[in-house]
C-alpha cells in the first residue's frame, strides 16, 4: 500500500506539472502573457490540482460500477463520454499539425464536467425528479445525477489554458 501511496503521488505530481507546462506552452503559442505577474503560479497550480483531482474522480466512479454513478452500461455514455473512450482516441496516431494540436479531448472533458455539474439531461430544476411518463424520452440514453460539489463548480474550471495533448 505505500509503494501505491508513493506512485501515486510522483505520478500525481508529475501530472500537475505536465498540465502547468503545457498551460504555459499554450499562452505562449497564443502571444498571451506568461511572466512578470502575467500568470499567477499559485491560481495555475489550484487549477491544475482541481483538473486532476476532478479526472481521478472520474477514473475512481468509472472503475466502481457498483457506486452507480457512471452510466458505464450505456453505450452512448461509455462509447461517447467516459475516460476510456477519450483514452482511445489518445492513442491514434494524429496526422496533421490540426489535428495533433486539436482540443477535442480537452473539449470532451469539459463537457463531461458540465454534465456532472448539471446533471444530464439537464433540468430546469435539478431537484426534480424526471416523471415516468418522461422515461421514453432516454431511451437507449442515459442519466447522470447532478453533482453539485466545488469540485466541478464551472465557476472554478480552468482559465488558463485549452491544452491539447502533445
Amino acid at each position: 500500500a505505500h509503494e501505491v501511496s508513493d506512485d501515486l503521488k510522483y505520478a500525481l505530481r508529475s501530472s500537475i506539472e505536465l498540465l502547468g507546462n503545457e498551460a504555459i506552452h499554450w499562452r505562449k503559442n497564443r502571444n498571451l502573457p506568461v511572466f512578470k505577474g502575467k500568470t499567477d503560479a499559485e491560481n495555475l497550480t489550484q487549477e491544475c490540482l482541481r483538473y486532476m483531482y476532478r479526472l481521478l474522480f472520474l477514473f475512481y466512479i468509472e472503475s466502481r460500477p457498483d457506486l452507480g454513478y457512471a452510466p458505464l452500461g450505456s453505450d452512448i455514455y461509455r462509447l461517447g463520454y467516459s475516460l476510456e473512450s477519450l483514452r482511445d482516441i489518445q492513442r491514434v496516431n494524429f496526422c496533421s499539425e490540426e489535428d495533433k494540436e486539436g482540443f477535442y479531448i480537452s473539449d470532451s472533458l469539459d463537457r463531461l464536467f458540465l454534465m456532472i455539474w448539471n446533471g444530464y439531461p439537464k433540468r430546469d430544476d435539478p431537484n426534480k425528479q424526471i416523471l415516468l411518463e418522461e422515461e421514453e424520452t432516454f431511451y437507449e440514453s442515459f442519466r447522470l445525477t447532478p453533482l453539485r460539489s466545488h469540485l466541478f463548480d464551472p465557476d472554478r474550471r480552468v482559465r488558463y489554458c485549452r491544452c491539447a495533448p502533445r
